[in-house]
């Protein structure tokens, strides 16, 4: 049962890598973060993040063309308490009045959850 398994796992990650590999879209989503990356606009530490808003809204706005079909989310991971915050980012983000508005009914959502620190 283990070695199947595992097979079956083997098996997905190859195709995943393979699929990361060749597409067309992958490449220029893995292209564009390491373009943004060494702008400063795909993350960092917390208590620099106010530095980087406006390469971060760059960044958003880049991805958010190339996935004009898709959901944006964005992943943060906080190192103090190993909290993980994963934000699904609405389509508005110029209108901060409409996004406030539109919080309250479910338009933007974030969702955490708490590592297990035993674990890793």
């Amino acid at each position: 049962y283990i070695s199947l398994t595992l097979d079956k796992l083997i098996t997905q990650i190859v195709r995943q890598s393979h699929t990361l590999s060749t597409d067309t879209l992958c490449n220029q989503l893995k292209t564009m973060y390491i373009k943004q990356r060494s702008a400063g606009g795909a993350g960092g530490s917390l208590s620099t993040q106010h530095t980087r808003a406006n390469q971060e809204a760059v960044y958003y706005k880049e991805a958010e063309q190339l996935l004009a079909e898709d959901n944006l989310f964005k992943i943060c991971y906080y190192k103090q308490g190993s909290k993980l915050t994963i934000e699904l980012l609405d389509g508005e983000q110029n209108d901060e009045t409409e996004t406030e508005e539109a919080g309250t009914q479910n338009t933007k959502m974030e969702k955490e959850v708490q590592m297990d620190t035993t674990n890793s």
